[in-house]
């Protein structure tokens, strides 16, 4: 744990970003060098038959709920327990963030994009039943 708190002082930002770039470079010749597409299209009839559109409406519309249910109760509670990484003084500080202040963390913008994502589905859900 003590190397947590040692930062090397030049990070190597362009050796990770150079991984990344190379990464991302072999996918791309990977898909079109094992041909995904026409094997998206040879699976294409075997994905088209799926629950029906009033039972996924249905789904969209539970998960949306649930999801705002969750962020009304999250907006609503006293207070937040937050243990946050200072890293200028390089400890970990106790914060009790109140009311908007507690949709900082990666599991809050998580919660919100579901929230989202499900309100937009239940839109096109509405549109392809009518």
């Amino acid at each position: 744990m003590d190397a947590f708190d040692h930062y090397h002082p030049n990070d190597d930002v362009s050796r990770s970003l150079s991984v990344l770039f190379i990464l991302s470079l072999t996918s791309l010749f990977l898909l079109f060098r094992l041909d995904t597409f026409e094997l998206l299209i040879a699976t294409g009839n075997s994905l088209a038959f799926g629950p029906s559109d009033a039972l996924l409406a249905v789904w969209h519309i539970a998960c949306m709920l649930m999801c705002l249910s969750a962020i009304i109760h999250l907006y609503r509670m006293k207070t937040g327990h937050m243990i946050v990484r200072s890293h200028e003084k390089k400890v970990d500080v106790l914060v009790h963030p109140l009311g908007i202040h507690k949709f900082v963390t990666i599991s809050s913008w998580t919660l919100l994009l579901h929230a989202m994502y499900f309100s937009s589905a239940t839109l096109v859900s509405f549109f392809s039943l009518s």
